[in-house]
């Protein structure tokens, strides 16, 4: 997996959706230091982490180490991601 795509591309989503990187840290149950890496490329996610990350922007592994969603318009990916994460929340609530 190329780091530096991954990196770009957790930065770009996790601003998409307006959270610091302390946030995003909390939302995905690691350290932000561990997460904070993840973003500058020094260290890759594990698969649980990326399972989580997955379900809470709706986007496919795919999306994440195939190309720069910096390239989706922020408006699009920010509406994506917020339907995504409100439908989870909806989820979460029924249980």
């Amino acid at each position: 997996m190329d780091n530096n795509i991954l990196a770009s591309n957790l930065k770009t989503v996790r601003t998409a959706m307006g959270l610091t990187q302390a946030e995003f840290a909390t939302l995905l149950k690691m350290p932000t230091t561990t997460y904070a890496h993840h973003e500058q490329g020094n260290s890759e996610p594990s698969i649980s982490t990326m399972q989580r990350i997955i379900e809470m922007t709706g986007k496919p592994l795919k999306a994440f180490t195939d190309g720069l969603l910096s390239e989706i318009p922020s408006c699009d990916l920010s509406e994506s991601i917020l339907t995504t994460m409100a439908k989870l929340a909806a989820k979460t609530t029924a249980i």
